[in-house]
């Protein structure tokens, strides 16, 4: 059983079963943190995402153009790793 979000694109190549839940996508940051998701507050900060996620199409398509630092991982462990230890 896989996470993948079922797309349009990734419908051309893949034969998916039913939908089994809707995902939906989190900004989370470091306990104590004042960050919200607003424009100003996110500009010039830095998210974390998993790569070939819907995560990363998203961050890149509308947190990208809006000062956002975006920086893909290979896994969402090294997302949580690096919050917690302060490079995100």
């Amino acid at each position: 059983m896989s996470g993948m979000t079922i797309t349009a694109q990734r419908a051309e190549e893949i034969s998916f079963s039913d939908k089994l839940w809707n995902s939906s996508l989190r900004l989370v940051a470091k306990k104590g943190s004042t960050v919200l998701p607003t424009d100003e507050v996110v500009r010039g900060k830095s998210v974390g995402v998993q790569q070939g996620t819907i995560a990363e199409t998203y961050a890149k398509k509308h947190l990208a153009p809006k000062g956002v630092t975006v920086v893909p991982y290979q896994n969402q462990n090294l997302v949580y790793e690096d919050l917690i230890g302060g490079a995100l």
